[in-house]
C-alpha cells in the first residue's frame, strides 16, 4: 500500500511539474522583447509570434506577419524604449500594457514615435507566443473627469 501511495504521489508531482505554467511577469515580457521583438530581425520576431498574429497600429490598419516582414525589410536603425510596463496573467494568457518610444529610419528619413500599447501572449507547452499587438499615438492632452 505504501509503495502504491508513493508511486501515485510521484506521478502527481511529475504531472504537476511537467504542466506547470510559466508566470507572465514584467521580467518575462522584457526577456521576450530583447530576444525577439526589438531585434533587427524579422526571423526573430516570427519565432515568438503566432501564425495568425495581428498588429493594429495608430491608423487602425491591421497587419499580419507578412506586413511585419515588410516593415523589418524597409526600416533600418530601429531603436525601442519601453516604459511603464504593467503585466497581468489570466490562466494561459499574458497581457502587457506599456508606453514605447521608438524610431526607425526609412530611406534616410527618421521617424520618431511615442505610443501606448498592449501586447497579448498565450502560453502553450511552456512557451509564450505573441498573438496581438495594438498601439496608438500618445496624446499630449488628457480629459479630466
Amino acid at each position: 500500500m505504501k509503495k502504491t501511495i508513493t508511486i501515485f504521489a510521484l506521478f502527481l508531482y511529475m504531472a504537476t511539474a511537467t504542466y506547470a505554467q510559466k508566470p507572465f511577469s514584467e521580467q518575462t515580457f522584457n526577456d521576450l522583447l530583447s530576444r525577439y521583438i526589438t531585434t533587427q530581425s524579422y526571423d526573430n520576431f516570427a519565432q515568438v509570434a503566432t501564425p495568425d498574429f495581428a498588429l493594429t497600429g495608430s491608423t487602425g490598419e491591421i497587419i499580419g506577419l507578412e506586413g511585419i516582414e515588410g516593415l523589418y525589410g524597409a526600416f533600418t536603425k530601429n531603436t525601442w524604449n519601453f516604459s511603464d510596463i504593467k503585466t497581468r496573467q489570466y490562466g494561459n494568457t499574458g497581457i502587457a500594457t506599456f508606453k514605447v518610444k521608438h524610431s526607425h529610419e526609412l530611406k534616410s528619413r527618421l521617424a520618431n514615435l511615442e505610443e501606448v500599447g498592449t501586447m497579448v501572449f498565450v502560453e502553450t507547452n511552456g512557451t509564450w507566443a505573441l498573438v496581438s499587438w495594438t498601439s496608438c499615438n500618445m496624446s499630449k492632452r488628457q480629459f479630466k473627469i
